[in-house]
């Protein structure tokens, strides 16, 4: 009976394999399988992995327009800052001898009191400028002819407007003057006129930066589309300052901006004569607070009427009663000492029923 199943049992299956091996085969379907079922799951991993790290590249790179906008204020405070610390205090000095200058050359040009007021002195980006202009403008570029550097000077519509009715001889006030201009691009007369301003403003632009360098300034072209410019990087650091100009009922904004890499060519005279200035700014304020302070302090001054040499042994018999003997006559020169050094001479005299000296003669000086 048992011969009978070992024989059943060492009989060949339809593979041909012994259960051993049928064993042995079923244990390795299973180590397949398992590997199988590992790799899928590492393959999902995997492609977890890539899209995580996707989205961290995407934020780094700012894919998200919600990140960007929230990056974009710290970005643009850490530029300000770099602009602030780059910009030429000197140029406030610069620009409040321009409007001297300019006054007086506005004011025979247009044949009107012109009264100018500088606002004050910006540093930023030349592109963060333009964001901030008012269209429509005219952007008149203009050289410098000592080292062919580019720089700008704008008139918004409200100045062009002033500047064609003031010569032209049109309305005798501007409250219209945004609905003549807006809608519509300059005409040539329009922009002859303003070229012929700006070409004034310029020369005596040239005579304020004289006292640092001798400097000409010429315009070059215009236009009034912002991305025709053209001569300056937009992310190239400049310096601009408003002016507002009035010319009796009509006013407008001049702007002019200096890019700082057009000043390299002066940038240590720039720095050399703001330290000058500003010591000597310091010095002259002292100057007139020391002056009137001085001028305020007290001084004991005596009037000596005599001076006699008596011997101790006579001053020791003084006593309350005691007559001294005076010679009248030496009333007649009364000396004003101030610790003890002679300053005047007089006479004795008598004026609202109170003594007085007359001086007569001066002997020193405080």
């Amino acid at each position: 009976m048992a011969k009978g199943k070992n024989d059943k049992k060492d009989q060949p299956n339809k593979e041909g394999l012994s259960d051993e091996e049928l064993q042995l085969k079923a244990f390795q379907d299973a180590i397949d399988l398992e590997n199988a079922n590992s790799k899928k799951e590492l393959s999902g991993a995997i492609k977890a992995s890539e899209f995580l790290l996707q989205e961290s590249i995407d934020e780094l790179f700012e894919s998200d327009p919600s990140a960007a906008a929230q990056n974009a204020g710290a970005k643009l405070l850490l530029h300000k800052n770099n602009h602030e610390n780059k910009q030429f205090p000197i140029l406030d000095i610069v620009f409040d001898k321009f409007v001297q200058f300019f006054s007086t050359s506005a004011s025979n040009f247009l044949q009107n009191r012109v009264e100018i007021v500088k606002l004050r002195v910006h540093s930023l980006m030349f592109q963060e400028y333009l964001d901030n202009i008012s269209l429509p403008a005219l952007f008149n570029i203009y050289q410098i002819v000592n080292w062919e550097s580019k720089g700008i000077v704008t008139i918004n519509n409200s100045m062009t407007y002033s500047l064609i009715n003031v010569l032209l001889g049109g309305k005798k006030n501007g409250n219209s003057q945004k609905e003549k201009i807006e809608g519509r691009t300059f005409s040539k007369l329009e922009t002859n006129i303003v070229e012929r301003f700006v070409s004034l403003a310029l020369q005596d632009l040239g005579s304020a930066f004289a006292f640092i360098h001798p400097m000409e300034f010429l315009v070059e072209r215009q236009e009034t589309i912002p991305k025709l410019i053209g001569s300056i990087q937009q992310n190239a650091l400049v310096s601009f300052c408003s002016f507002k100009i009035n010319i009796g009922d009509f006013e407008g904004i001049m702007d002019i901006v200096v890019p700082h890499n057009s000043l390299d060519p002066i940038r240590e005279e720039l720095v050399k004569k703001h330290a000058t200035d500003e010591s000597l700014g310091k010095i002259n304020n002292w100057k007139p607070y020391l002056t009137e302070k001085i001028l305020q302090t007290d001084i004991e001054m005596s009037a000596v009427l005599l001076e006699e040499t008596i011997s101790l042994l006579d001053v020791l018999k003084w006593k309350p009663g005691t007559s001294i003997p005076i010679d009248v006559h030496q009333f007649d020169c009364v000396v004003l000492r101030v610790d003890n050094k002679e300053l005047f001479t007089g006479k004795v005299g008598h004026q609202n029923s109170m003594v007085s000296i007359e001086i007569d003669t001066v002997k020193g000086s405080v």
